[in-house]
């Protein structure tokens, strides 16, 4: 009877991990609503014969909540990420990634404060591994400028978005579109906060721009092109507001041929 019952747990423990790698495949092809539904039912059928906190477990958790983000299942997202992030104190690496969907999925209900806390407890666990400098550090400083920025909070906003300007601009190659599209983020904060800052603002349009122009997507050229001209249409500057306009003249007959 023992041997039996092994036997049908072997086989049960193939048919999860079989369901898991169905997943992964489906995930790996664009199949996200399909690839959930083999990872929820590989995460069932583990029940029983692995614990809670089993890395494939732990795993599957992740899996779900990760995914559910990708196709706006906020809810979903927010139930198996928030029974994972517990269980996953064993394997650090996951609860960074925890951590970080948490807060994008806080940030998304706009519960700003518990987004801020699992962000910074992300930006904790990089920093301790060293890596206060990498692209992952500065998108999450960029994230929580975001959600200060949403809150009308612009000089916290403005401190977030400088500090991640300056880790993508020691990246190497530069990133160019993260660093132009910050600048413009920052332009907006110097010229709408409450001590308004229109030089700053007018240094950060034109160095965003001088970014952006060098990458291949002209669509999003025109749009930061399009910025530049209003701000310099607002503060009243012709000879600066001509000189993009031109550019931006240029580039439409550029692309017409």
């Amino acid at each position: 009877m023992k041997l039996f019952e092994e036997v049908y747990e072997g086989k049960q423990i193939d048919i999860a991990k079989g369901n898991f790698l169905l997943g992964e495949l489906d995930e790996t092809m664009g199949g996200i609503p399909r690839a959930l539904k083999y990872y929820k039912r590989s995460l069932g059928q583990m029940d029983g014969f692995y614990s809670e906190n089993h890395f494939l477990t732990v795993y599957a958790y992740l899996k779900i909540g990760t995914l559910s983000i990708t196709v706006n299942e906020w809810e979903q997202a927010e139930k198996y990420l928030k029974k994972g992030l517990p269980l996953s104190d064993a394997f650090p690496k996951m609860r960074l990634q925890f951590l970080h969907a948490l807060g994008k999925v806080y940030s998304e209900k706009r519960a700003y404060d518990q987004a801020f806390s699992y962000f910074q407890e992300f930006l904790q666990g990089l920093k301790q591994d060293g890596r206060n400098d990498s692209k992952g550090y500065a998108d999450t400083l960029q994230e929580i400028g975001f959600n200060f920025k949403y809150q009308d909070q612009l000089e916290e906003a403005q401190r977030y978005f400088e500090e991640a300007l300056a880790i993508y601009e020691q990246l190497k190659p530069g990133l160019l579109e993260e660093a132009g599209m910050i600048c413009m983020r920052l332009a907006y904060c110097c010229e709408y906060k409450t001590n308004k800052d229109l030089k700053k603002a007018e240094f950060y349009y034109e160095k965003g721009f001088k970014r952006i122009e060098k990458i291949p997507d002209q669509e999003m050229v025109q749009e930061a092109l399009a910025g530049v001209i209003e701000f310099f249409t607002r503060i009243d500057n012709p000879k600066k507001k001509r000189k993009y306009e031109d550019k931006f003249v240029k580039l439409q007959t550029a692309n017409r041929q």
